[in-house]
């Protein structure tokens, strides 16, 4: 993967490459913002709230997003007069794509020739940008018999939401199966992985949009217009959440079977944990001491903050390193660990029984329910029986200690409340049980069924 993290980004990987994109055609794949009126998406219930008149930090926040989508369509069609097509600017609303999406996008690039996909915008037009180019990438196998490593087509991701910025370094995009009501990997085999040399992810912390307001789901009403959309203290604790997850399975893994490439990998992934743990929880404090400790003394209608430029970068930063460690549970692929918690529960149970908030802020309800899943393990050890030097049990002990301490006792009113997002009462077992029927009907391995009981039950009923 190239990762570009710095300021104009996409104008500097232009100026690098605009000789390998001018001659064939890109597809700009973007997130549009909501319609001016409260409207239905058009393949599931979901209700898509617009920003009302009178919220201007909502508005202020789509319209962030609007201008960079904008931007980037302006520097590659006209300033570097690249040959482009347009998917999803001003149609594409969902929180997630859907089959008649990257149905739609393949049609646009089979019938005009496309060879290069540029996804801008939330998670949902990156996952989608992603799915395309792994199914453009099959077919040309399958019709020229080209190998992968010698594949031309680029993929560019270039996220305006921190949300965005997860799904851009995450391994697969996740597409809504109207039908299954389910988060579902398409080609989620050997033949569909991204080609991880054609992969470009462009940052520009300027163009992150960042809603300035603090996490208020757990006082807000679910038709609230604020209530679909994480703020940086929910993207903080879900990257809290994918970071322990991952420790969990990567501790399940015998290392004598694996080998020296794996191990390898092993100890990569073992970095960005380490650092995902520490600048996710740098931004924390930083958020919490500027937000106030108390959630009840928030003044709902003024309380919103100014975001410093470091916590950003530093939120930004804590996501890249989350995205990395999403794995899906490839069965098919021996370097893929099993599936994370929040994805296999977002996959078998959004938006069938959480049709309420986002992604994202299901992920960070999960933190009590995961932090639990540490209580009957022996930290020491671990620490003694793996003595790498890429551990840092130091780190995750004062970790764990701090957001039982600081987030689970002092500031539990930050955390969403999965309670909030739930459709009626669902029995944990049967959710358990959906999990695991899922789990199957996708090929993919997850932990074991107590563990998924264990995140579930402590989070609803915290």
């Amino acid at each position: 993967m190239n990762l570009i993290f710095q300021p104009s980004a996409v104008q500097h990987y232009l100026a690098q490459n605009i000789a390998k994109l001018r001659p064939s055609t890109t597809l700009i794949i973007s997130s549009a913002p909501p319609s001016s009126t409260p409207t239905t998406s058009r393949t599931t219930s979901i209700k898509i709230d617009a920003p009302t008149k009178t919220d201007h930090p909502l508005q202020k926040f789509h319209s962030q997003i609007s201008s960079h989508t904008q931007s980037i369509q302006f520097f590659t069609s006209m300033q570097h007069n690249l040959k482009t097509m347009q998917y999803g600017s001003t149609s594409f609303h969902s929180s997630y794509p859907t089959k008649s999406d990257v149905d739609q996008s393949l049609d646009i690039m089979r019938r005009t020739g496309v060879d290069h996909i540029i996804g801008v915008g939330n998670g949902a037009a990156i996952d989608l940008a992603k799915i395309c180019h792994s199914y453009m990438t099959v077919e040309g196998k399958e019709c020229d018999g080209v190998d992968d490593k010698n594949n031309h087509q680029q993929l560019i991701l270039v996220p305006s939401t921190l949300g965005g910025v997860l799904a851009s370094t995450s391994k697969h995009g996740l597409v809504l199966d109207v039908e299954e009501e389910a988060l579902i990997v398409p080609q989620m085999n050997s033949a569909g992985t991204i080609n991880s040399r054609n992969l470009n992810v462009l940052v520009d912390q300027k163009s992150i949009s960042i809603p300035t307001w603090i996490n208020q789901h757990n006082h807000l009403n679910r038709t609230s217009n604020r209530f679909n959309v994480p703020t940086i203290t929910d993207a903080m604790l879900a990257s809290l959440v994918i970071a322990l997850d991952f420790q969990l399975a990567l501790w399940s893994v015998d290392d004598l079977m694996i080998d020296e490439e794996e191990i390898i990998l092993m100890q990569q992934h073992q970095k960005s944990l380490n650092q995902s743990l520490l600048l996710s929880i740098s931004c924390l404090k930083h958020l919490l001491r500027d937000e106030g400790t108390n959630a009840d003394d928030t003044i709902l209608d003024k309380n919103n903050i100014v975001i410093d430029q470091k916590v950003k970068k530093d939120a930004i930063e804590a996501l890249i390193h989350s995205g990395s460690l999403l794995s899906f549970g490839n069965l098919h692929s021996p370097m893929d660990l099993r599936r994370n918690i929040s994805l296999a529960l977002s996959s078998a149970l959004l938006p069938k029984y959480f049709p309420h908030g986002n992604w994202m802020t299901f992920t960070a309800s999960l933190l009590p329910g995961v932090i639990e899943g540490f209580a009957d393990i022996d930290i020491d050890k671990y620490k003694t029986l793996r003595q790498d030097k890429e551990s840092n049990f130091d780190l995750l002990s004062s970790s764990i200690e701090w957001m039982k301490e600081d987030m689970l006792i002092k500031n539990s009113g930050n955390i969403p409340s999965l309670s909030a997002l739930v459709e009626g009462t669902p029995d944990v077992t049967e959710l358990v049980q959906q999990v695991e029927d899922n789990g199957a009907f996708l090929d993919c391995e997850d932990c074991d069924s107590d563990l998924l009981e264990l995140v579930l039950g402590f989070s609803l009923n915290r």
